[in-house]
């Protein structure tokens, strides 16, 4: 069984995707069982859905700006 370390780190960074088949289906197979990395996910993609929607609204920020998009994908995230 994959454990919830592994199973976080492959959501958090995408890994999943480039995964085998048998790799992916343990991670359905968990996120089925465990409330807690299904948790995980859900914010993740809160997440990323947060950090779209401001990067389309601010017009493409200064990489280098990274502080001032960080705050404001929490303010955002903290309105939902």
């Amino acid at each position: 069984m994959i454990s919830c370390r592994d199973v976080t780190k492959l959501i958090t960074s995408d890994q999943v995707l480039y995964e085998n088949w048998l790799k992916r289906l343990e991670v359905k197979v968990h996120l089925l069982m465990c409330r807690h990395c299904s948790r995980v996910v859900r914010q993740v993609e809160s997440l990323r859905k947060s950090a779209r929607e401001l990067w389309e609204v601010s017009d493409q920020p200064d990489p280098g700006d990274g502080d001032e998009l960080e705050s404001r994908v929490l303010h955002k995230l903290l309105k939902k």
